[in-house]
């Protein structure tokens, strides 16, 4: 088969897996996101219940993934970056056994800010699992900055938060087993920020692609060495 035959086939045969992806897979990004260590801790988080005191580093940790990809996620603010509704899955935990996933949680709220790469600066992030029938066990994660969280009218105090509890409740009375968090009014007073989060990453198609692009090239190089 000459060159000039060849090159087409070649494009459809590596264009082809593409077409066969699911939706999630062919377009979105994914950021990743990991705190600072909790400064406080209660019930199975200090089972020594000395003085709140955390006894291991644990921290927040999300990997937050969006069906919205580049200028889409640009210059975003809070309020308007809301893109809960372009959530495609998310995932809590922090390294004590936590977890809240999509599958588990009844109430999400996914609100960031970003500058012009797409990079999250500050953001407000919360989900909750509380049982239906108002009884039953219970779990929340928050991690939330860029904006005053005090008792500042004016807001200008840039603080940070991220926490978790887990418990039960009772016809709306919520008892705590566990729950940890990292305040930035507390020590070592580190304020969480885009150092946090990594750089967006693409989804599994972009990977794939660069990966057929490098297969495309290999096939052109070698036609033009028979």
């Amino acid at each position: 088969m000459n060159s000039k035959v060849k090159f087409p086939v070649w494009v459809g045969l590596l264009i082809l897996p593409c077409l066969m992806l699911s939706d999630p897979l062919r377009a979105g990004t994914e950021y990743t996101y990991t705190g600072n260590a909790y400064n406080f801790c209660v019930g199975s988080y200090a089972p020594g219940g000395i003085n709140n005191v955390c006894p291991n580093p644990y921290a927040l940790t999300l990997t937050l993934n969006t069906s919205l990809a580049g200028s889409a996620l640009d210059n975003l603010t809070l309020g308007t970056g809301n893109i809960t509704a372009d959530v495609t899955s998310f995932s809590f935990g922090d390294g004590a056994g936590f977890s809240l996933t999509q599958t588990d949680a009844t109430n999400v709220s996914v609100d960031i800010a970003t500058n012009s790469y797409g990079n999250i600066v500050s953001w407000v992030i919360s989900a909750q699992d509380y049982p239906p029938t108002g009884t039953g066990p219970f779990s929340q994660a928050l991690t939330e900055s860029g904006y005053g969280l005090g008792a500042i009218a004016d807001n200008t105090l840039l603080e940070s938060y991220d926490g978790v509890s887990y418990g039960t409740e009772v016809t709306g009375i919520f008892t705590e087993a566990g729950g940890a968090f990292a305040d930035s009014t507390q020590s070592p007073y580190q304020i969480s920020g885009a150092q946090n989060w990594t750089v967006p990453e693409p989804s599994s198609i972009a990977l794939i692609a660069a990966g057929l692009l490098g297969l495309l090239a290999f096939a052109a190089q070698c036609d033009d060495l028979e």
